[in-house]
């Protein structure tokens, strides 16, 4: 079977599952690195506990894509105040 045959994406199909298994656990590993990287912004204001963590987190999340807004939220994170309780 071959991901052109109509029946190859059928629920169920052992074709799927034995390419899904043929790839292993890498692919799952890489993604959740790269979303590790990807939020380090946020990481970092959370756990620096920044006055404006949440909108960090906010930049971060919608705008850090751009390598300019994950700067912004980088820095921001790093040189906002903490908060006080």
């Amino acid at each position: 079977m071959y991901p052109g045959d109509p029946n190859y994406w059928q629920n169920g199909s052992k074709a799927m599952w034995d390419e899904f298994i043929a790839i292993g656990p890498w692919p799952w590993v890489a993604l959740a690195v790269i979303g590790l990287i990807y939020f380090i912004p946020a990481i970092v204001a959370f756990s620096r506990g920044a006055a404006s963590r949440w909108g960090v987190a906010f930049l971060n999340a919608i705008l850090g894509w751009t390598l300019f807004a994950w700067v912004v939220a980088f820095v921001w994170a790093c040189v906002g105040r903490r908060r006080h309780d």
